[in-house]
């Protein structure tokens, strides 16, 4: 069973392609090997969607399109479900859950705070980075230092002198040259 990786745009990706649905799969640069049965990327542009196009010829892809690019509609209590949407039991389905969540204010209300606790984690997640980041880079530079004032003690530069070359402190200079 291969990975399939959804993405559901509401911008248009490919711009030189007009299909609504364009799938890909993994193959090394000579395509002499695929990795079809491992991995597959399929991207729906929702811009490319056609709404004019009379709900009976739609197929059932269409209709799920119709759904997700109108949800926020289709979401709203009392809005009636077109016939030929409602015929279809698991886009019926969907459009009733939809508007169930969307009539529970608790559900919201937990939607939101799952969404609010995802970004917080973001950002908290980034500082943690930076902030690593920048440990590891003060560490770095002091390790450089330390290494320059080695070569200039074994060069025998004077101590004040390694000092205030490098703002190393004296304990510091003192380490590396005890055996």
């Amino acid at each position: 069973m291969p990975a399939t990786c959804i993405a559901i745009l509401d911008f248009d990706l490919f711009t030189q392609s007009q299909r609504v649905h364009e799938a890909f799969e993994f193959r090394n640069a000579d395509c002499s090997l695929s990795l079809s049965d491992t991995m597959a990327l399929h991207y729906i542009d929702l811009t490319k969607y056609d709404a004019s196009k009379p709900r009976s010829l739609q197929s059932t892809f269409e209709k799920w399109l119709n759904v997700m690019k109108f949800s926020e509609t289709y979401g709203k209590l009392g809005v009636e479900i077109p016939g030929t949407l409602s015929e279809e039991e698991p886009i019926n389905m969907a459009i009733k859950e939809l508007q169930k969540i969307n009539a529970d204010e608790k559900m919201r209300r937990r939607m939101a705070d799952r969404e609010k606790e995802a970004l917080d984690l973001a950002i908290i997640k980034g500082a943690v980075y930076n902030k690593g980041k920048e440990i590891g880079k003060e560490e770095g530079r002091t390790l450089e230092k330390l290494e320059i004032a080695k070569r200039m003690l074994a060069l025998k530069a004077d101590i004040e002198f390694v000092k205030q070359a490098t703002g190393l402190t004296e304990e510091e200079l003192q380490k590396l040259t005890q055996p």
